[in-house]
Formats: structure tokens, sequence, C-alpha cells
């Protein structure tokens, strides 16, 4: 019996867009993909420039409030100057009135000092708690400085005397500074230019009588040879000179030093600007 032949092998062909040689289903989910990272993207750049546009209004209204708080402060104060100038006008006319308060809060700081045969007034200028600074004029020390000696006594009616030891001495500007070891409050210098009808007090020792107070005006201010002074009409006598001359505010607007003493003058006396002990001394 003759078999018949075997059935020929089929060749499979492969389909076209198979597995082996890609086709749309990879191109769809390649463009998914860069769709979802533009998407993701997107919404990155969004959230960004959201924060951005949420952190500028924060700054613009910080801004803003500080700009008003400047404006707040400002006005506070032009209105405190305001108040201070009226203030110091009001004292003006308080201490023209009635010299006695502003005399009691400052006489304390006031001293009469002797040096050798001198005396003269001082003031406490500056203090450490220690030491006090005092000021008067070249001219009270004069005899003991030249002499070699710095030993000086300063001393008030009530109180022990004190020792006091020559710290500087500036015959040039008639000015000089005596330490003291004690604790004495300071006056405070004005930073004021004076003004002419300024009521002011003189607090000294005419004579060696500590504590004395006389009262009168700035006269005007001046200048001879490139030194500028205070004129005031106050009156002073030998013992004055390194006293304060205060202004209605308790500050003291210069140091005591001379008089006219020309006949037929009245009421024409000097006293050195007090920035004058700042600019020499660099204690203010």
């Amino acid at each position: 019996m003759v078999e018949p032949p075997p059935a020929p092998a089929r060749v499979l062909e492969p389909r076209a867009g198979g597995r082996g040689h890609g086709g749309p289903s990879v191109l769809v989910a390649v463009g998914v993909a860069a769709l979802v990272l533009c998407l993701l993207a997107s919404g990155y750049l969004i959230v960004t420039v959201s924060g951005l546009r949420s952190d500028l209004r924060d700054e613009q209204a910080a801004r803003s409030a500080a700009e008003d708080r400047i404006s707040i402060l400002e006005g506070t104060l032009d209105a405190v100057q305001s108040n201070e100038s009226d203030l110091h006008s009001q004292l003006a006319a308080q201490a023209a009135a009635d010299p006695a308060a502003i005399a009691a809060r400052i006489q304390s700081s006031v001293y009469t000092v002797e040096a050798g045969d001198e005396l003269g007034s001082a003031w406490a200028v500056a203090t450490d708690h220690v030491t006090t600074k005092f000021v008067t004029n070249y001219h009270v020390i004069a005899s003991a400085w030249e002499s070699g000696s710095k030993q000086v006594t300063v001393y008030q009616e009530q109180g022990n005397p004190l020792d006091g030891v020559i710290d500087s001495a500036l015959p040039d500007v008639d000015l000089a500074l005596i330490d003291v070891k004690a604790d004495i409050a300071p006056l405070k210098a004005s930073k004021e230019t004076p003004r002419a009808g300024e009521a002011v007090l003189v607090i000294g020792s005419p004579l060696g009588l500590g504590g004395s107070v006389t009262t009168g005006s700035v006269s005007a201010l001046r200048s001879e040879g490139g030194i500028n002074f205070i004129q005031f009409s106050a009156p002073i006598s030998p013992g004055n000179s390194g006293g304060p001359l205060v202004n209605s505010a308790g500050e003291v607007i210069g140091i005591t030093e001379a008089k006219a003493i020309a006949f037929g003058a009245e009421g024409i006396a000097i006293a050195i600007p007090v920035n004058q002990i700042c600019i020499h001394f660099q204690i203010c």
C-alpha cells in the first residue's frame, strides 16, 4: 500500500504591525507619556508662578506697612520736636518769672574753687561715680598752675571741703578742668544756640559768697578776633569766674568769664560758649 506524500509545511508570515517591529500602540504610549510630562511641567510652572505672585503680594504688603510705620514715626517725631520747642518757651517764661526753681535744681553742682590766694567758681561737667570733673576758668587756677602746683580745694557753704587736682589747663581759651574724688551730679550742657533776649541765671561765688544767684538775659552773641562769646546782663563780681551761665531749661550755655568795668559801663558781662568744653576737652 502506497502512503500519501506528507503535506507541505505551512510558512507563517509575520503579521504587519506585530511586536517584533513596533507599531501604532508604541507611538500612542510615547505620546501619552510626553503629554503627561508636559502636563506635569505645566502644573509645576503654574504652582511656581502662583507662589512667586503670593510672595510678591506679601512683599508689597510688608513694604506698604513699613512705609506707613515710617510716616507715623515721622509724624510722632515732628510732634515731639514741636512739644519740646513749646516746653522750652514755657520754661523760659517760668524762669523769667521765678528763677528760684531753676537755681534750686543746679546749685548742688556749683562749687567755690580756692587755688592759692585766688577764689573762683566751678561746676560739675562729668562723673564716672568715682571722680567728678569740674570746669572753671584758667585765670582762677593760673597762680597755682604756674607755680607748679596742681592742688586746689573745692567747697560749698555746707559740707566738707574737697581736694581737687588740676587735670588740664588751657590759658589760650581761659579754661581748666579739675578732678575731685567725689560723685557729684553733673550739669547738662545745652546743645542749642543762645538767643538774644533769652532769660539766664548765673550761680557762683562773688567775693567768695558761694551759692549766689543773679538773673538777666542774653544781650548778644559776639565774635572778637575769631573768638566767640556770649554777652549777658546778669550782674557778676570777682569770684563768679568759672561759674555756669544757665538757660531757662537749667542747661549750661556758657562759662562766666569777665565783665566790663569801664566808667559808665553797666550790665555788660561775657561768657565762654559751653561748646568750647566739648571742642577742647571732649567730655560732652
